[in-house]
């Protein structure tokens, strides 16, 4: 239930705010087009008992979609969609510069989402 309200508020968000082409697909939970002509994938991780395990394998979808969709979705930035603050800094410094994988929190009812402050790429309406 969280996961589909996160997907529902970002999709939202897209389209209200940045005006982009949203959609998904059997195994990406987010992608949109937007309007500069950036494709981005989003991967959304609701929580659960082992953040560290939830980033790991969202780290690997990420990877997995960027490839599997380069003809559908060229060049995408890749973005994980996480609903609290990354347990240990040293994360975000890995993910957002190391890996490029930009990161953004979408808390509770929130319908903006916050992209971290070492995110490469945040999208901005």
């Amino acid at each position: 239930m969280i996961h589909g309200s996160m997907v529902d508020r970002l999709c939202a968000w897209l389209e209200d705010n940045i005006k982009a082409e949203v959609g998904d697909s059997a195994h990406i939970d987010l992608w949109a087009s937007l309007p500069d002509g950036r494709n981005v994938i989003f991967e959304i991780k609701s929580g659960g008992p082992s953040m560290h395990e939830q980033l790991r394998k969202g780290l690997s979808q990420l990877y997995e979609y960027r490839y599997r969709y380069r003809d559908a979705l060229s060049a995408p930035s890749l973005y994980l969609v996480l609903p609290e603050e990354l347990p240990h800094e040293w994360l975000s410094d890995y993910l957002c510069t190391d890996r490029e994988i930009n990161i953004c929190f979408l808390r509770n009812s929130q319908t903006e989402p916050e992209f971290h402050r070492l995110c490469p790429n945040p999208v901005r309406p």
